[in-house]
């Protein structure tokens, strides 16, 4: 199982993010083409961001690796976004050429699920509606997903990543997710196949076949996790561990981290097992005391969360 901390699967590299702020790359350009690795003649100076518009990429329709591990001329690759196809590599400027196998081995250990997650996925789509960039051609083209040219407005399945995507007068105007997860829940299983399909388990087991349940306590239980500091290596987990080796990391989130929750949506993140202790009257305030795992939780007559006590 792969370990998770809360910044890793949500930043991209911040050698990159230094770069993309303004500044100035001093380095020669190999464009992918069908023939190979072509190198730009023309010179192109700023940001790399100005020179991936030159070259037709706006700052949402490319995303870049670099592999400071690797012995290699190559200093960075940049990709279409929501494909691993290359646009172009940037290498030492007394490079001549660039060969295929020079790249793959520089990308042997590029793993796209971790270099362009979900979360940056879903900012960059909703980056391309705010500036309506994301064309139907781009997006189409990049996904492989069969279309009307003649169409403007309509809507295309994107069946890799599970989202429906809409377009008017040719641009993206909106998107949701088809299969029924959000953001959280698609990174964690594109990052974590094998656990998602326990915590998967785990919650079928309570919910039977109520696959609108399963997948909201799915989404519940993985958009705590990327919130609580530490992911998996967090120091509170083992005392909310539950069966086949899952955890409940909402109630970590709310215990700890002020998460907020309701007392329905305790009850049904807990399976129920918790316990009714009392009726307290506070300040006036009518509230309902429960224990699970010897935590305290105490809800208002609205199943507002007043407080929780470890």
């Amino acid at each position: 199982m792969k370990k998770l901390n809360n910044f890793g699967m949500k930043k991209r590299n911040l050698l990159i993010l230094m770069i993309l702020v303004g500044t100035n790359i001093n380095a020669a350009i190999f464009i992918k083409t069908d023939k190979g690795y072509i190198k730009q003649t023309e010179e192109l100076k700023g940001s790399l961001n100005n020179i991936l518009k030159t070259l037709g990429y706006e700052s949402n329709m490319y995303y870049t690796y670099s592999n400071s591990e690797k012995e290699s001329d190559i200093r960075l690759v940049c990709f279409k976004n929501l494909t691993t196809d290359i646009i172009c590599v940037f290498t030492e400027n007394n490079v001549l050429d660039v060969r295929e196998q020079e790249v793959k081995v520089y990308l042997s250990n590029f793993d796209f699920s971790n270099v362009y997650s979900t979360y940056s996925r879903e900012e960059d789509l909703k980056e391309g509606i705010e500036r309506k960039n994301l064309s139907i051609e781009f997006l189409a083209e990049a996904l492989k997903i069969p279309y009307n040219i003649n169409s403007k407005d309509t809507m295309l399945i994107c069946n890799n990543f599970k989202y429906n995507l809409y377009f008017k007068e040719g641009y993206l105007c909106k998107f949701e997710s088809s299969d029924g997860y959000n953001s959280s829940a698609k990174e964690f299983m594109e990052q974590n196949p094998d656990y998602f399909k326990i915590m998967k388990l785990f919650a079928q087991e309570y919910w039977g076949k109520d696959e609108e349940q399963i997948k909201n306590e799915l989404n519940v239980q993985c958009e705590a996790l990327y919130n609580i500091p530490d992911g998996f290596e967090n120091e509170y987990l083992d005392r909310f561990s539950l069966k086949y080796g899952c955890y409940n990391f909402k109630i970590v989130s709310v215990l700890y981290y002020k998460d907020k929750i309701t007392l329905r949506e305790f009850k049904d993140i807990c399976h129920s097992n918790v316990k009714f202790i009392s009726t307290e009257i506070i300040e006036e305030q009518e509230l309902y005391v429960y224990e699970y795992k010897n935590a305290f939780f105490a809800f208002l007559n609205d199943g507002t969360l007043a407080t929780a006590v470890p």
